[in-house]
């Protein structure tokens, strides 16, 4: 069995037991242990599956055993920790990534076990010496990420780092990146506790990492951690703190805004290359008219919505996250992701490290001088450049000649970082609290997208962050505010399948809110749901019969769903808002030309022509349902109006084939070279364009005979 095959078999193990298919997970099991000759295991499956074997027949026999569920649950976390047992076992032995090259560096080497680390770090920061506090640091954030499950005597000798008051507040936040990494890659229930117990530290930079580290890891294990009644305890104890609801949805809004800077990124990389447009149905084709709004066809959101955010206070928390946005992952990460190749970066552990004047790769820099202290005080000063960019700010400094560094250093605007800073620390402990927010989640997301082995770790910005993916958190950011404020985040970001359902529970409890169901019908529409957005935009007209924009939407997702006849009516409501409005006019007469009431279309292209006379759209409108009438001179009128103007290929289509009606066939082969012109002479395209409309011109009075000797003509006519 390749490496490749065992983790691919080792990931469908979790996912059987993931949906607890428990003998489907031995198959497997037995299959990798007996393929990797790891058969040390083979008896500790036995028993499992043993054990299993007779549960099911007592239940099967009906035997009421009160004990059974508590047997079933420890049948499944052991098997899951057999999993990852035989996982390290074999990927020690044989992966190459970053993770068992370390773990493999630390069973073949000495190194210092937890007590003796401890007593390292408190001897080296009683005496000032930075080289080796900074040392031990890096050893225990290694020994915590990259060795086995903790034993009871880890454990506590760890717990006795994380409340030593006297070490730097530095050292526990290395241990919170640490745990993190260690779990994404095998669950460690004493591991979790730690992280929990730093959650509960004082300092605040401790407590938000330790949250943030928290919801990454019970993301990675949202089912396996069901089987452990103490994880809900826990977060309950950290609920207690009236602030953990609005960090737990600042977290996630961050989360949600940082896989946007790789979306943006993408987007403006792909928008590079031209977008070919494709041929709309043939009725807008020969129209021109797509969606008539006065808004382009763009799909818009309703205006009435913003008053509402206004009124609520939530247009306030949105742009001020969005602020917050801005400031990191938009502009931060594309200005720095240049920066790392200093040796500073190799190891894991410096993407994580708190910015500090005094760590030995600042303070023993052979370039840094006395003169350059002004300069790291403006470094650190800056709320919005997160710590592992202020490293690279220094590096690259250090780097130019002394007499240079002050003319670069100008760059920084200091002026602009204390502006922010005084703006963040004006409302006190929640300012701080978004800084070391913004600054964490972009150091987290510089490692696990610009590591230079990133992909060697699980990343937890891959995907857009669900709300629902993570059912212990939800409970804390069920109530209305967190649940607004995070749907019309999602909506504002255009992440509609993950706003509709925030906004089908906000509906569920405010049944009478329109809005809401026109913000789900807006979902389901921009997610190509038509027949679910047209339900949710019914429903909010029978909430609120007088809004222009949703009757506008429940019309064009009639037209959408080819139900002209439904679409007229309202459109026809709609005319009634504005009786001299354009786009209602043009949207009526086309459904009446969709139910083949070319006449009534007519009398409605006129009237929109009376008010604007020089509409290009309306004359469109008036030629092609002229000509479908048969009304050729009045057709022939309007096509030289256009032509005159600015035509485009359809126009000169259309302009040809009223003139092979009436006889003018030098014009007609004038036009429709020119529209073949227009597709870059491209004849196939004219001819699939020109065949769409055979129908009609048959119906107009053309020989269908006459047809191919027309385009036979028109070959010549291009080859002259």
């Amino acid at each position: 069995m390749t490496t490749t095959d065992f983790i691919k078999t080792s990931r469908s193990i979790t996912y059987a037991l993931n949906r607890k298919e428990l003998k489907t997970a031995f198959d497997d099991l037995r299959t990798c242990i007996n393929q990797t000759k790891q058969h040390c295991f083979l008896e500790k499956l036995d028993k499992l599956e043993e054990t299993y074997i007779n549960l099911l027949r007592y239940r099967t026999l009906g035997v009421n055993d009160p004990m059974q569920e508590s047997i079933y649950q420890n049948m499944l976390i052991s098997t899951y920790a057999l999993n990852d047992a035989l996982c390290s076992v074999v990927l020690t032995k044989e992966s190459s990534t970053v993770y068992y090259t370390k773990r493999r560096m630390l069973e073949q080497g000495t190194h210092a076990d937890y007590p003796s680390l401890h007593a390292m770090l408190t001897t080296s920061h009683e005496v000032y010496n930075q080289t080796q506090f900074d040392a031990a640091t890096a050893s225990l954030f290694t020994k915590v990420w990259a060795t086995d499950p903790l034993t009871d005597t880890e454990q506590t000798a760890l717990e006795a780092i994380v409340s030593d008051a006297a070490l730097p507040y530095t050292v526990n936040c290395m241990l919170v990146s640490a745990l993190m990494l260690s779990l994404q890659h095998r669950f460690d229930s004493k591991r979790l506790l730690l992280l929990f117990k730093t959650a509960h530290q004082k300092n605040l930079e401790i407590r938000i990492r330790a949250i943030v580290s928290l919801l990454i890891v019970l993301s990675v294990y949202n089912k396996r951690t069901s089987l452990y009644p103490f994880i809900a305890d826990l977060l309950d104890e950290l609920a207690l703190d009236t602030d953990f609801s609005v960090t737990v949805r600042q977290i996630i809004l961050k989360f949600i805004g940082s896989y946007d800077t790789e979306k943006i990124t993408k987007k403006l990389q792909e928008d590079i290359l031209p977008t070919m447009m494709k041929f709309s149905p043939k009725l807008n084709n020969k129209l021109n008219l797509g969606e008539f709004s006065n808004e382009n066809g763009q799909d818009e959101f309703n205006p009435e919505w913003q008053q509402e955010l206004e009124d609520s206070g939530v247009s306030d928390k949105l742009k001020q996250f969005s602020e917050m946005q801005l400031e990191g992952a938009d502009v931060m990460h594309s200005s720095f992701v240049h920066l790392k190749s200093y040796p500073f970066f190799t190891e894991v552990n410096n993407w994580f490290l708190p910015f500090s004047p005094t760590h030995s790769s600042v303070e023993n820099n052979s370039m840094f001088t006395g003169t350059d202290k002004e300069l790291i005080a403006t470094i650190t000063k800056s709320s919005f450049i997160c710590n592992s960019d202020k490293y690279s700010i220094f590096f690259s400094l250090m780097s130019l000649p002394s007499k240079h560094r002050k003319m670069v250093a100008g760059e920084i605007n200091n002026d602009t970082a204390e502006a922010l800073r005084a703006k963040y620390e004006a409302d006190g402990n929640r300012g701080a609290s978004d800084v070391i927010l913004s600054q964490y989640i972009q150091d987290l997301y510089r490692f696990f997208k610009i590591y230079p082995r990133h992909l060697d770790f699980n990343d937890p910005f891959a995907a857009l962050f669900n709300v629902q993916a993570v059912p212990l958190f939800k409970k804390y950011i069920s109530d209305t505010e967190s649940l607004s404020i995070l749907a019309e985040y999602y909506l504002a970001k255009e992440h509609y399948n993950e706003a509709f359902p925030l906004f089908n529970e906000l509906a569920a409890s405010n049944p009478l809110d329109a809005s809401l169901f026109q913000k789900i019908g807006f979902c389901h529409e921009m997610a190509h749901a038509q027949p679910l957005a047209l339900a949710a935009y019914l429903h909010a007209d029978l909430l609120n019969p007088r809004s222009k924009w949703n009757i506008r939407k429940i019309a064009k997702t009639y037209k959408a769903l080819n139900q002209p006849s439904e679409a007229l009516v309202y459109y026809k409501r709609l005319n009634e808002f504005s009786p001299n409005s354009i786009p209602s006019i043009l949207n009526i007469g086309q459904c009446y030309l969709s139910l083949k009431n070319s006449a009534e279309a007519l009398n409605y292209f006129f009237k929109a022509d009376f008010i604007d006379s020089q509409n290009m759209k309306v004359w469109r409108a008036i030629a092609w349902c002229s000509f479908l009438t048969n009304k050729f001179e009045q057709a022939e009128r309007y096509y030289a109006k256009i032509v005159s103007k600015k035509a485009n290929t359809h126009d000169y289509i259309n302009a040809g084939h009223t003139a092979w009606v009436l006889k003018k066939l030098t014009e007609s082969i004038q036009y429709y070279t020119a529209a073949i012109a227009l597709e870059g002479n491209d004849f196939y395209a004219f001819q699939a364009a020109f065949e769409e409309d055979i129908p009609d011109l048959i119906q107009a009075g053309v020989m269908e005979d006459e047809i191919p000797l027309l385009l036979d003509q028109l070959r010549y006519s291009i080859n002259k």
